[in-house]
């Protein structure tokens, strides 16, 4: 295969920053000490989940800081520019804070925040299918996880001005767009966000929401449709953390049928509780290949940044994915060709089908 970088259809990537704080550091050893703290189940600093992204120390010490603290948030950005440009062919980048605990002009401040910090870093943000063309570099789309800020119509043209070009309808609990299903203004503004070529995803909104906008989405014949990440209804019940909420956060293979046959794709995460092994990965890729009809509506959804030490299957940075293409080419028989569709190509292919000219 020509290269070995990927796509990500979501990522966490300021939220280690925005969330965690900064961790205790040890200077001699030039690594974050272990900070009991943070982190619901006391994993490591914060600065773990950066290096999920395949960030490393180097960087820091050629930077003139070895140590994190002193590391702005614009410096940071600077730092994974050159991430970018090493592993990634396009990165989802979301916006997501617990957007039920702020009020509605907070929810606005932290996004626009936010954005500006991705706008104005070095990265190539995508917000025409144009930029998706000629990828010499990497691209960065701006997403945002649960839309709870959106209440009236205009708000869908301020998030695209904004440069965001995803939009979660929902984060596992009912806002003003949805409850168990689109409300009557999320039905409009669902409708808006399509008519502006921007994308509505589905992870993360319940089984009725889920419905509801592939129903406008079919009626409307918009392709803009995805799931970001996660996994099946089946694989989440074969762990013991996900059985209690797969109906509510997996996908059904119905769902996986219509969203591929309406030219969306799925994303699928490479940790638990989605997954229990790399093979199980590779299952479910094979599945929804088999399931469409081809392997154009598959790609990887890594979750990168949000994800913890105690979750992780052999996937800890973008290098590892090799991993799943070895897998992918021995033991499911396919191509390098099919293998760099899926982890790399599948994505921007389609948004450049799906966004704006």
């Amino acid at each position: 295969m020509s290269t070995k970088k990927i796509s990500s259809l979501h990522d966490d990537l300021e939220l280690p920053f925005a969330e965690r704080g900064m961790p205790d550091f040890d200077s001699a050893k030039e690594y974050p000490a272990r900070h009991e703290k943070i982190g619901r189940h006391g994993e490591f600093s914060t600065f773990n989940e950066f290096l999920q992204f395949g960030f490393d120390w180097s960087m820091l010490r050629n930077n003139e800081s070895c140590d994190p603290r002193d590391l702005s948030r614009e410096d940071f950005f600077q730092l994974i520019r050159n991430v970018l440009d090493k592993h990634y062919d396009l990165m989802t980048a979301s916006i997501y804070r617990e957007w039920h605990e702020m009020s509605h002009l907070d929810q606005w401040r932290e996004i626009e925040s936010v954005a500006d910090t991705y706008n104005l870093s070095d990265a190539r943000i995508v917000r025409t299918r144009k930029d998706v063309v000629d990828r010499k570099q990497a691209v960065m789309l701006i997403a945002l996880e649960g839309a709870d800020c959106m209440r009236e119509l205009s708000e869908v043209e301020k998030l695209f001005k904004l440069n965001v070009r995803m939009v979660g309808i929902q984060y596992n609990r009912e806002n003003a767009l949805a409850a168990d299903g689109l409300t009557a203004i999320g039905r409009a503004i669902v409708t808006r966000i399509f008519e502006y070529g921007m994308i509505v995803d589905m992870a993360h909104a319940l089984p009725k929401t889920r419905n509801d906008i592939l129903i406008i989405a079919e009626s409307l014949g918009f392709s803009a449709v995805t799931y970001s990440h996660g996994a099946t209804v089946k694989d989440l019940r074969m762990d013991s953390r996900g059985f209690g909420f797969a109906e509510r956060r997996g996908i059904t293979e119905q769902e996986i049928s219509k969203i591929t046959h309406l030219g969306g794709i799925i994303g699928l995460g490479v940790t638990r509780p989605f997954f229990q092994n790399i093979e199980h990965i590779c299952q479910c890729i094979d599945g929804v290949c088999q399931n469409s009809g081809n392997h154009k509506g598959v790609g990887i959804g890594s979750d990168f940044g949000g994800v913890p030490n105690h979750w992780e299957i052999g996937i800890k940075t973008p290098g590892d994915f090799d991993k799943i293409r070895d897998l992918l080419s021995v033991s499911f028989g396919y191509g390098d060709d099919v293998i760099e569709d899926i982890l790399k190509l599948n994505i921007p292919n389609w948004l450049y089908h799906v966004l704006p000219k």
